[in-house]
């Protein structure tokens, strides 16, 4: 399970660890689609590796790109026009870590 927190991150819970990952620092313009953004984010690592969960370092590395999602999510008006593409969440993290 992972429960979002808006600007602090989230938590993730699994039957074997728990834990939390912070969220970015950004200028919020609109929060509309950050939610959808960060679920997406998500998503799309645990498609691509299903075994994410079973192991904690993984998860939340998933999570901090899910957080880089929804961060940027809000730095742009509107829930659609806002979302990040990949390329623009991995420079974002690069540039924020």
């Amino acid at each position: 399970m992972v429960v979002t927190r808006g600007n602090k991150g989230c938590y993730y819970f699994t039957p074997e660890f728990r834990g939390n990952v912070d969220s970015f620092k950004v200028t919020a313009v609109d929060t509309t689609g950050a939610g959808d953004g960060f679920v997406a984010g998500l998503l799309q690592g645990l498609l691509k590796n299903p075994d994410t969960i079973k192991n904690q370092d993984l998860l939340a590395e998933q999570c901090r790109f899910a957080n880089a999602v929804g961060a940027i999510a809000t730095t742009g008006r509107g829930g659609i026009p806002s979302l990040p593409d990949l390329e623009t969440v991995q420079h974002f993290i690069k540039a924020n870590s």
